[in-house]
């Protein structure tokens, strides 16, 4: 039943943040250069204080994502890990401000979240978050805070989401 209810939560999720990406179109003000440059922030979240822990599985997975990133085609710029846990959605919209702040519409930014994901009422999809943890301290990222944390980056968005 749980891993039917987090199958759900992620598509939920992924079906908000794709929607977003056509409700709010890149910045068109950030013209281009003409060179496409690839930027990635990867987030894992192991330890909460609302569910069990479920470590190494995401720092393995950032890991991995990191791996597969450095080995693909494309060369990237930027791979930003945070060295210590994200913990709230402000945090998350600080390290996307910086990590994005070069962008321009030729460029591609990659954000990957490894994390659990949480709901109120199944019947309800605006209350699904993905938590965001150092096991003491525990905040939620909603649909919205993660769109307005990447509403004004220019260029192409890539959101990976494995909750």
């Amino acid at each position: 039943m749980f891993n039917r209810l987090r199958r759900l939560l992620g598509w939920g999720l992924m079906v908000c943040c794709v929607t977003a990406g056509f409700v709010f179109p890149t910045n068109a003000a950030a013209a281009g250069d003409g060179v496409r440059v690839n930027r990635a922030l990867l987030i894992g979240v192991d330890d909460f204080v609302s569910r069990p822990s479920t470590y190494p599985s995401s720092t393995n997975n950032v890991f991995a994502m990191q791996e597969a990133l450095q080995a693909s085609s494309v060369p990237f710029d930027t791979i930003m890990i945070p060295e210590a846990p994200v913990t709230s959605a402000e945090a998350l919209a600080k390290f996307i401000h910086d990590t994005f702040a070069d962008a321009d519409a030729d460029d591609v930014n990659y954000l990957y979240i490894s994390t659990h994901g949480v709901y109120e009422d199944a019947d309800d999809m605006q209350n699904v978050a993905l938590l965001l943890s150092d096991g003491v301290t525990e905040g939620h990222l909603t649909p919205k805070a993660l769109q307005d944390a990447l509403k004004g980056i220019p260029g192409t968005k890539v959101l990976l989401l494995d909750a």
